[in-house]
């Protein structure tokens, strides 16, 4: 049985996920980091996709999102 989702249980998932995500991002344990959440997300609401990303169940890009994470892909990251 999985434990109950209370808002204060939300509320620490999401404060951990954005810890994470900052060490992720700044912390320099990778060579590079692949931001794909800057990609698609809502710059009036980053706590969402981007409408246009969006294919309704808000978590997951569209093919437009998909195309925008691609984008966002340096290649020469892979060539160190």
């Amino acid at each position: 049985m999985q434990p109950r989702l209370t808002r204060r249980n939300e509320y620490k998932i999401l404060v951990l996920g954005r810890i994470a995500v900052q060490w992720i991002r700044t912390g320099g344990a990778y060579d590079a980091v692949i931001d794909f959440d800057a990609a698609v997300r809502d710059p009036a609401n980053l706590e969402r996709l981007r409408a246009d990303f969006d294919p309704g169940d808000r978590v997951h890009p569209n093919d437009a999102g998909n195309a925008a994470m691609a984008a966002a892909i340096d290649v020469s990251v892979f060539d160190r």
